[in-house]
């Protein structure tokens, strides 16, 4: 049997150009044009924990960016890695499989890719509250890219 990941479904270009187009702007139409993504919105893109989405995603995503210059900062996108453990897939676990793997066959090279990238698209005047840590005993709030401490 296939694995998994080969079996992931992967992004359509055309219809990724169609989503960014209507959301972001068409970068084939000369003149000014409309977004359906405001100056106080974001923008998330998931690649579906599949690394050629991300790619596509990565290659595309700045072509639309262009559209509206002005509503952007120096860099618009930033993009987050999340990291899973895929224990939904272990034998016992709900999301496990049926039958019994063959010899060639392992629980990681039958789960999805435990990485997804999210690409966030964040317009210059949209800003997000600071919030304090509550439930964790370290310095630090919403802004800090890391745990620090002493």
């Amino acid at each position: 049997s296939s694995d998994l990941k080969d079996n992931m479904p992967t992004l359509n270009r055309g219809q990724l150009r169609n989503i960014l187009a209507a959301t972001l702007g068409d970068p084939s139409i000369r003149g000014s044009q409309s977004a359906a993504l405001g100056e106080g919105d974001l923008l998330l893109v998931h690649d579906g924990r599949v690394a050629g989405n991300s790619l596509l995603i990565r290659a595309e995503l700045p072509r639309h960016l262009k559209v509206q210059k002005k509503m952007w900062a120096a860099r618009p996108a930033s993009h987050l890695r999340v990291l899973y453990t895929n224990k939904e897939f272990d034998a016992g676990a709900f999301a496990a499989p049926r039958r019994r793997r063959g010899t060639m066959q392992t629980a990681a090279s039958s789960s999805p890719d435990p990485l997804e990238t999210v690409s966030i698209v964040k317009p210059k005047a949209c800003s997000l509250p600071l919030k304090a840590r509550l439930h964790i005993d370290l310095p630090g709030d919403s802004r800090s890219l890391g745990w620090a401490g002493n």
